[in-house]
């Protein structure tokens, strides 16, 4: 029987080794660790190519989801990015009442301040209503095909996890998202 979180790292292959250190160590227990060692690259090489390189990405995603499609209630996506001023994170999902449930058991913590909630949302689709703190704010588009993230099982939550140069920050940045796997997991089986 499988668990019932999966947790992918690698998609992209830049974000492999900070998808490595967040599951060092990481108490996985009721959660199968996926880890794509060849994932397509961040960025688009060439302008030219952008075509090809959406492609590879919903090509990969597609595959993910045959893969995971039955066998999960909850698909954890990690990312990481830079940004200067410390460790921050993103959690992106379509489902309103998981961001609500990530928001509020933040509130008090050392992280309250350092993590966005952002709706998953359809072309066409109103972004948000008016944010409130710990709440999901405005609504963001994805590239991803929508069976991944749209609803159902799994349900799909993008973690962009954003990493300081610095290696004390990134020591943060890999506890801030180990936090959020845990909340996520949490807010994942109330749904």
């Amino acid at each position: 029987m499988a668990a019932e979180t999966v947790l992918v790292t690698g998609v992209h292959r830049e974000e492999l080794a900070f998808g490595d250190r967040v599951t060092d160590r990481l108490d996985a227990r009721g959660i199968d660790l996926l880890r794509i060692p060849e994932g397509v690259s961040q960025r688009c090489p060439d302008v030219s190519q952008q075509f090809y390189y959406e492609a590879r990405q919903r090509e990969l995603y597609l595959q993910l989801h045959q893969q995971v499609k039955g066998r999960y209630g909850l698909l954890i996506d990690l990312h990481s990015g830079f940004d200067e001023h410390g460790a921050s994170a993103d959690v992106y999902c379509h489902e309103s009442v998981l961001l609500d449930c990530v928001g509020s058991s933040l509130e008090d913590t050392r992280f309250t301040g350092s993590v966005r909630l952002i709706r998953i949302v359809a072309p066409g689709e109103p972004a948000a209503k008016q944010a409130q703190p710990g709440r999901a704010e405005a609504g963001a588009r994805t590239c991803i095909p929508p069976v991944i993230w749209e609803g159902g099982r799994p349900l799909y939550v993008g973690l962009e996890v954003y990493l300081p140069e610095d290696r004390e920050g990134v020591r943060e940045a890999v506890a801030l998202a180990r936090h959020l796997i845990d909340r996520i997991r949490g807010c994942g089986a109330r749904g």
